[in-house]
């Protein structure tokens, strides 16, 4: 495990497919949670805060959206980079995000390993580490 180990990484997602894959590819190099829905993420993040940096949340899931998740974050845990994993499709909804100030990035699903591991420590940085 590296340094970056004891920071928290919150992943939510309603494809479970996409957690157990989230999971696999960053446990090694951070904490990693995961939540299969937006209340749960939300309960996971209040539980852990502040260990937790940075939170990326699927844009479509029942119940509420990433961007209204991120937006709840960015009001409550204003510290907490958030990151909106978003399909070609939503990529709108994701610029909107990003726009208003919610969201620190977008990426795109599905996404790459590797290249979402620079995002995530860029985020790192950003979040201060």
């Amino acid at each position: 495990m590296s340094k970056l180990s004891q920071y928290g990484i919150l992943y939510v997602d309603d494809e479970l497919l996409a957690l157990k894959y989230f999971e696999k590819g960053f446990a090694q190099d951070f904490k990693v949670l995961t939540a299969s829905n937006a209340a749960d993420g939300w309960e996971i993040l209040q539980r852990n805060n502040p260990e937790i940096g940075i939170v990326m949340a699927d844009q479509r899931m029942p119940g509420q959206t990433g961007v209204e998740l991120l937006e709840k974050i960015r009001y409550a845990y204003p510290q907490v980079v958030r990151i909106l994993a978003t399909a070609y499709s939503d990529v709108e909804s994701a610029i909107a995000g990003v726009n208003a100030g919610a969201i620190y990035r977008y990426v795109g699903k599905p996404w790459d390993v590797d290249h979402l591991r620079i995002d995530l420590l860029r985020a790192l940085e950003y979040y201060g580490v």
